[in-house]
């Protein structure tokens, strides 16, 4: 598809107006975190709070509960001895997309007798909320009756599964450089035109002092003018949304990371052809992610078992896998 056969909305040229309109304010550099929050949840303007349709078909994406019921059973059964076990349990899920794989989970949850005291839902795009309210009126009485909209993470203490699928590639990044001249910050500015263009700046004292620490954990230093992204809001977040999570598991899930042998041989051919029609000249039309934040939970899952001496656990960090891992250290010492 030709960048001219691309629609384009009128929620995303406002947007850029008012994101253009902010750099200016900022003096001309605007940090790309900030950016990429404008971008996706900028009140009526962003991509998750303004009205287009997002996944399946019409929409920019899909996800594994869109594509079988198989997702949401697996989940469920992550899920159902939790709930046996804790009397009152609840299940909390943030991000919850289109409601499927609420509805897959819950069905799933009755046919093992493990049904959550209630089911909450917590949704920051309203076009994705009415989507999840059609889609749960649909089920059983017995079912929807336990389903709970919320408008913030519960503040009263709660037991249960707090489960995010696909959430924590959309917090909003930084963007960095390793230069000669030291640890620099991305962003986005003004061309003259008006059109947006990556810009840097030295990095704030903040991020440049956890860039340094996370490159002496490293075996060895990246290649010169190395550029990547770092997702410093995820810990924070985490906090937010566990803070009253009393007793059960917390169950992040996003897209997972082969490894070379995991991969056909295959030929690639790069042929760039920037578009006009959105900002910095991406192709297509959607959601902004990250790839930071998940390999930011393995450290951190790492980090607190390093004192029993654990250096390493593989992808899935699955309950189960976690235990085992603390019972051979145990043993060991």
């Amino acid at each position: 598809m030709h960048h001219q056969d691309l629609p384009i909305r009128q929620g995303d040229l406002r947007n850029g107006r008012e994101i253009a309109a902010r750099i200016a304010a900022a003096g001309g550099f605007l940090p790309f975190d900030a950016y990429m929050h404008e971008v996706l949840y900028a009140p009526g303007l962003g991509y998750y709070a303004a009205g287009a349709r997002k996944l399946g078909p019409g929409g920019d994406f899909t996800t594994a509960p869109e594509r079988s019921a198989l997702f949401g059973r697996s989940i469920a059964a992550q899920c159902a001895p939790i709930i046996k076990a804790l009397p009152g349990a609840r299940i909390l899920e943030i991000g919850p997309g289109s409601g499927r794989l609420a509805a897959d989970v819950l069905t799933e949850l009755a046919a093992q007798a493990a049904l959550p005291e209630r089911y909450q839902l917590l949704e920051v795009s309203p076009e994705l909320r009415e989507r999840q309210q059609a889609q749960l009126a649909m089920l059983p009485p017995a079912l929807a009756s336990r389903v709970e909209f919320l408008e913030r993470p519960p503040t009263a203490g709660w037991c249960g599964v707090l489960l995010a699928n696909e959430v924590l590639d959309a917090l909003p990044c930084e963007a960095f450089a390793l230069r000669a001249e030291g640890f620099f910050e991305r962003g986005v500015g003004l061309e003259a035109d008006g059109g947006f263009a990556w810009r840097e700046r030295a990095a704030p004292p903040a991020l440049a002092a956890e860039l340094a620490r996370l490159l002496d954990g490293l075996r060895d230093p990246p290649q010169p003018d190395y550029g990547s992204e770092l997702c410093t809001r995820v810990g924070p977040w985490i906090a937010e949304v566990t803070a009253a999570l009393q007793q059960g598991v917390a169950l992040f899930i996003d897209y997972g990371l082969p490894r070379a042998a995991d991969m056909c041989s295959f030929d690639m051919e790069n042929h760039p052809v920037p578009t006009k029609t959105n900002p910095l000249g991406a192709k297509g039309a959607g959601e902004a992610g990250n790839v930071g934040a998940l390999p930011a939970i393995m450290n951190a899952v790492v980090d607190a078992l390093s004192t029993l001496g654990i250096a390493h656990i593989d992808m899935p960090a699955t309950p189960h896998r976690i235990w085992a891992a603390i019972q051979a250290a145990k043993a060991k010492s």
